[in-house]
C-alpha cells in the first residue's frame, strides 16, 4: 500500500507537470482523444490489474496498458520522462 501511495505522490509532483493548470474536464477531453495510458509499476501484478480495472471502470474510454518493471527501472524511466 505504501508503494501505491508513494508512486501516486511521485506522479502528482513530478511526472505530470503539463497537467497543472488544466481543469478536470480539459484532462478528460484530452484523455478521450488519446484513448490509452501506460501504467508503469513495480507493485505486484495483481495489484496493478486491480488498480487498472478501477481506473477503467471510472474512465471506460481510456484503456490501461500495464508495464511492470523493477523499482529502479520504473523510477529511472519516470525521471527521464519528467525532464
Amino acid at each position: 500500500m505504501l508503494q501505491i501511495f508513494m508512486f501516486s505522490l511521485w506522479i502528482l509532483i513530478f511526472a505530470a507537470p503539463q497537467a497543472r493548470g488544466q481543469s478536470e474536464s480539459e484532462l478528460e477531453r484530452s484523455a478521450k482523444k488519446e484513448g490509452r495510458v501506460v501504467f508503469w509499476s513495480s507493485m505486484r501484478i495483481e495489484d496493478s490489474r486491480a488498480l487498472a480495472a478501477g481506473f477503467e471502470a471510472k474512465y471506460p474510454y481510456i484503456k490501461v496498458d500495464i508495464f511492470r518493471a523493477a523499482s529502479r527501472s520504473t523510477r529511472r524511466f519516470l525521471r527521464m520522462q519528467s525532464t
